[in-house]
């Protein structure tokens, strides 16, 4: 009985992985229809155009090779990590071809904030606003050494990147203090482990267990 308890909760937390990486796919899909909406609509120049396409068409076989081929049948912290990695660098691509920091397209990297905020936690959170940070000095306009180090121009990026630091930081607050409900099993993804934890005490005890005169 004790040595099944550590492969239950281990097939619960697989389960937690697997719903988290389900998410993960519908944003990376998201971001890819959000970008060729402002293909359609917005219409950049010719050389730009074909940029972004070869971008659209490179992320998409990272999607689609990464998660629906099975190389990684095992779902962990690190396939979301290298996932979010992949879509920061496609922003900066896309951003590059669209206007840079001008661009409207500009905000997507809220999308990575949020992912890492809720499936990584805040360590890695923090390495991603500083890759973050990186980009938009990157995608900066004349931007120099010696202009870097100024007070007007520290004070523009962090004004930039302060909506975005302060996501992320709500975000992983939201994450280590969820809202739990007072009655009832919990809602969303949470009640597939709840399902597996009374799967497993049913097994252990012969029949289901019972608080206060009903079943869990």
């Amino acid at each position: 009985m004790n040595d099944r308890k550590p492969a239950d909760m281990q097939s619960i937390a697989q389960e937690e992985l697997r719903g988290i990486s389900r998410t993960v796919a519908e944003i990376e899909w998201l971001l890819l229809i959000l970008v060729m909406l402002y293909q359609f609509f917005e219409g950049p120049a010719p050389d730009d155009r074909a940029a972004i396409a070869m971008g659209l068409y490179f992320y998409a076989a990272f999607v689609m090779s990464f998660r629906y081929a099975n190389f990684y049948k095992t779902e962990s912290h690190w396939k979301i990590a290298i996932e979010t990695f992949a879509m920061l660098l496609f922003i900066t691509w896309v951003l590059w071809f669209t206007g840079k920091l001008a661009s409207p397209l500009v905000n997507t990297y809220l999308l990575v904030i949020i992912t890492s905020a809720l499936t990584l936690g805040k360590i890695a959170t923090m390495l991603e606003m500083t890759l973050i940070a990186a980009c938009f000095v990157l995608l900066g306009e004349n931007t120099n050494a010696g202009s870097m180090f100024s007070l007007a121009y520290i004070g523009g990026l962090a004004g930039q990147l302060a909506p975005m630091l302060l996501v992320a930081y709500i975000t992983t607050i939201f994450c280590r203090y969820p809202l739990r409900p007072e009655q009832g099993p919990p809602a969303g993804r949470n009640r597939r482990a709840h399902r597996a934890l009374q799967h497993a005490r049913f097994h252990d005890h012969g029949r289901p267990a019972f608080r206060s005169g009903r079943a869990l």
